[in-house]
């Protein structure tokens, strides 16, 4: 493996000189991320790289470091109407241009087809995350600063312009670009979709005449320039390398016009909901204090930027608690990547109430036994198609009470709840997911897609696991052991006697059962008779949770053909790239790319378990962790590329390892912020 290269986002930040920087706009001496002028003016390269806000109740805020819109996603505001789901995209971007005297500087950039109009990227000289993103154009002799940041709890998003040096003052006009469209959605121009505006209260007001929430906008410029007009063909780059529509217009109901003097500031607020006072100040430093307290003390650079992205992810559902996002911008919370996620986004972070609080809303909502694999977009009701999800809630339980203590809750919640699980699977539930009389898991039917890898498209299962699961099976003894733990500290004596007895058989049973000998590794399916011995990274569960299964020789061969055929910088590879299935490229159409999901991509978060399962095989010495931070080393890297500060949902099995999927992804950033605060432990 080749040796990292020198991170960018610990280099010195450039001394930014100039006006006052006081109440909110203070500058951080070293910010989480930064994107200077060579890459920013690199434009393929710095086209890549994205941002990403969000509010805490599903909302969020994203575009690329440049400024321009890549994806249908991208917006400055796009709202959860039935937090944290059902989003909507509400302002898709502001057209800015600063004029001093009769000189004009357009900051804004589109992309049209063969073309990008204007030219507004030309003056960035520095993105930063500092902690929000904060984009510093030299415009002449004058300088500006935009910072952009949403307000936690509020579908909110504020814009505050900073002219911070100058020699005279400078006119702005800043025309809203609006959606009013499903965020999976594109638009045209179509006269029934303008916006009805009216003023409220020093508000503007857009109603939408799709029955879409309202966009309220508040600013402290001058005055409202009333002339609209579409924005026509504006193309997504990505989507387009996604093989989908990428092209839509936009409407423009009106443009905010003020006046600047030098070090002055304007500020635009947008929401979903009528804000209170644009108090610029108030708001930034209300802002940054939180943001501070997302960080444990004394801990290094990157788990400071990782403990800052991982807040991202909690959102708010509603009366029921706490939730995890599982990847920005189109996923919404789904159990199993919320139970994985838990211990990175909350226990590594001390965020202990959040903790609890997301496995009290997943265990309130137990269906026979089964935890809700996701929420639907649409806010209906849960989905219950999962094999894994309710037993990962078990283990998030354990890291849990590990890590706090808190016999209460386990007392009035977290031992009832695996109770209620353990009960229904040993039983069999209506999902086709029962204990077969050798005491190993089954689960599901043919057609039917309830582990994480059972991909489906056009109604045909890609990587069919009806059956036994090599992880779901780890997962089971796993869950056994640490009910048999809870009933114990809980005085339930019959089933702890019952759930240890159990997992005794199912690890009598599980050597025999998946152990492939001719390849020195765990079959990944059993079926009846059949062995599926295609080599998949599910395995390392068996030795990375907190009970292992396999005698020591055996955990010693999985962990080096692991290693030697689906490691790479960047995760394990979802199958070994001499099976005649593999895939190495994501793709370029949407069945392409569906095919590939569990053919060969490698996904960022299996880097946790495999870690943990090479300090239990090799030891937990100051070797084994040196060896395990160089492994980490390509995954910090890349938090300076795609999304700036956070962590790709997968990557191409083939070097050199594109990211792909979702730019920012829970269990990834977890995964890493969690054995990363381990090794630094």
């Amino acid at each position: 493996m080749a040796a990292p290269r020198a991170l960018p986002f610990i280099r010195p930040s450039p001394k930014i000189e100039g006006s006052a920087a006081r109440g909110g706009s203070l500058i951080l001496v070293e910010p989480l991320v930064t994107v200077d002028h060579t890459i920013l003016q690199d434009f393929s390269r710095a086209l890549t790289l994205e941002w990403l806000e969000t509010d805490g109740l599903g909302g969020y805020a994203s575009s690329s470091v440049l400024g321009i819109n890549t994806r249908r996603y991208h917006g400055l505001l796009v709202a959860a109407a039935k937090p944290p789901v059902d989003r909507i995209l509400l302002l898709a971007k502001i057209e800015e241009t600063v004029t001093f005297g009769t000189s004009p500087f357009l900051l804004s950039a589109n992309c049209y087809p063969d073309t990008v109009h204007p030219h507004g990227h030309r003056h960035l000289e520095l993105f930063r995350l500092d902690p929000w993103p904060i984009f510093t154009y030299r415009l002449g002799e004058a300088v500006m600063d935009k910072h952009c940041f949403m307000v936690h709890g509020e579908p909110t998003t504020v814009v505050a312009y900073h002219l911070r040096e100058a020699r005279e003052p400078a006119d702005v006009h800043l025309r809203f670009m609006v959606g009013f469209r499903g965020h999976h959605d594109l638009t045209r121009e179509d006269a029934t979709r303008a916006a009805m505006m009216r003023r409220e209260d020093g508000l503007t007001v857009l109603e939408s005449p799709v029955g879409m929430p309202s966009l309220f906008l508040a600013h402290t410029g001058e005055r409202v320039d009333v002339s609209d007009f579409w924005y026509h063909q504006l193309t997504y780059p990505r989507e387009e390398e996604r093989g989908l529509a990428n092209e839509e217009d936009l409407y423009s109901p009106l443009a905010f016009v003020g006046r600047m003097e030098p070090g002055s500031w304007l500020t635009v607020v947008a929401s979903a909901q009528p804000p209170g006072a644009v108090e610029r100040e108030a708001l930034m430093d209300a802002e940054r204090e939180r943001r501070s307290k997302l960080v444990r003390p004394a801990v290094s650079r990157p788990c400071e930027i990782l403990s800052h992205a991982a807040s991202r992810f909690i959102v708010q559902r509603g009366p029921e608690g706490a939730s995890v996002i599982a990847g920005y911008p189109w996923f919404t919370d789904w159990g199993r990547d919320a139970m994985i996620s838990i211990p990175g986004l909350t226990l590594a972070t001390g965020q202990y109430p959040l903790a609890r609080s997301i496995l009290e809303t997943y265990a309130g909502p137990l269906a026979d036994g089964l935890l809700p694999n996701y929420f639907p977009d649409d806010g209906t009701s849960p989905s219950y198609d999962s094999v894994d999800a309710a037993l990962w809630h078990i283990v998030a339980a354990h890291h849990y009470i590990e890590a706090t203590g808190d016999e209460a809750f386990l007392k009035d919640r977290l031992g009832e709840a695996c109770r209620t699980i353990l009960s229904a699977y040993e039983a069999g539930t209506p999902s086709a997911i029962r204990m077969d009389a050798d005491g190993l898991l089954s689960a599901g039917e043919p057609g039917s897609h309830l582990t994480w890898i059972d991909g489906k498209v056009d109604g045909v299962v890609i990587t069919p696991r009806h059956g036994k699961p090599v992880e779901v099976n780890a997962l089971w003894y796993n869950a056994l052991r640490i009910g048999a733990d809870f009933a114990q500290r809980l005085g339930w004596a019959r089933e702890a006697k019952q759930w240890a007895a159990l997992a005794d058989r199912v690890q009598g049973r599980f050597d025999e059962t998946f152990w492939y000998e001719e390849g020195g590794y765990c079959y990944d399916l059993v079926r009846g008779e059949e062995r599926d011995a295609s080599l998949r990274p599910y395995q390392v569960f068996a030795l990375s949770l907190p009970y292992p299964l396999l005698d020591e020789p055996r955990r010693v061969s999985v962990l080096a053909v692991v290693t030697a055929h689906l490691l790479t910088p960047m995760g394990l590879r979802t199958l070994s790239p001499f099976d005649p299935s593999y895939r190495g490229r994501h793709g370029k159409t949407p069945w392409e790319q569906d095919a590939a999901y569990h053919q060969g991509t490698v996904w960022a978060y299996l880097m946790g378990p495999y870690i943990d399962a090479y300090l239990a095989v090799h030891g937990d010495g100051p070797n084994s962790r040196a060896h395990a931070r160089r492994l980490l080393a390509p995954l910090l890297d890349h938090l300076d590329e795609a999304c700036v500060g956070s962590v790709s949902e997968f990557f191409d099995g083939d070097p050199p390892h594109a990211p792909q999927g979702c730019i920012a992804q829970a269990w990834s950033l977890a995964e890493l912020l969690r054995v990363l605060t381990r090794l630094e432990g």
